[in-house]
């Protein structure tokens, strides 16, 4: 009988943000080759990061784009609400109005930006488009100017740039708005390159979704 290949020992390895919390350790990934670590998500709990149950809501996922003898380096290129929750803020008598908006960050993220907002009493359908036209070029003037770390910190916790308080306020102007909220921050194309804690420059490209 032929011998039988003994298959290389498995080792572990912690995965460590590049970006939003970076330099935190993110969880951790089991390889027998580091290569095979390339590519993998990671997927986690905003309040599991920031100690913090009120970002109980929030989920992320990061990339791993390079490793080296202990460690994997991830990059975001997720986050998204919860589904239970947004179930719970859509009620009945309000308006649900979904925007969608297309654009590249300062650092070169190509990024898809989902906001939802909820008024507090259900509008016509002309107020809807008109609250997310102006929600539309408020997120679209403001993506560029903006890193991808200030863009999902922001969205989040608003701080450095408040995005929740810009869109009730302007969009407070047609009708009075509930909430707004990140539904989902999806990054479609990393830059051309990426330098991550590791030192090693990661030529980037499309990311598949998932």
């Amino acid at each position: 009988m032929p011998r039988r290949v003994k298959k290389a020992p498995k080792k572990i390895y912690e995965v460590i943000a590049t970006n939003i919390f970076k330099n935190r350790v993110l969880g951790e990934a089991w390889a027998s080759k580091p290569e095979t670590l390339l590519g993998r998500k990671i997927e986690i709990s905003v309040a599991d990061t920031t100690g913090d149950f009120t970002h109980e809501n929030y989920k992320m996922w990061f990339k791993i784009i390079s490793y080296d003898e202990s460690r994997a380096y991830a990059t975001f290129v997720k986050e998204a609400l919860r589904a239970d929750y947004v179930r719970s803020i859509i009620r009945r008598r309000t308006s649900r109005v979904d925007v969608f908006t297309r654009g590249e960050t300062s650092d070169g993220h190509l990024i898809h930006y989902f906001n939802l907002i909820v008024t507090e009493r259900r509008v016509r359908k002309s107020k809807e488009q008109a609250i997310r036209s102006i929600a539309n070029q408020i997120m679209a003037d403001l993506i560029p100017k903006l890193t991808i770390d200030e863009l999902v910190i922001s969205a989040i916790f608003s701080e450095p740039h408040d995005i929740r308080g810009t869109i009730i306020k302007e969009a407070g102007k047609i009708a009075r708005i509930q909430l707004v909220e990140p539904l989902k921050i999806e990054v479609i194309k990393l830059p051309v390159k990426i330098a991550e804690g590791g030192g090693k420059i990661v030529e980037s490209v499309a990311v598949s979704s998932g």
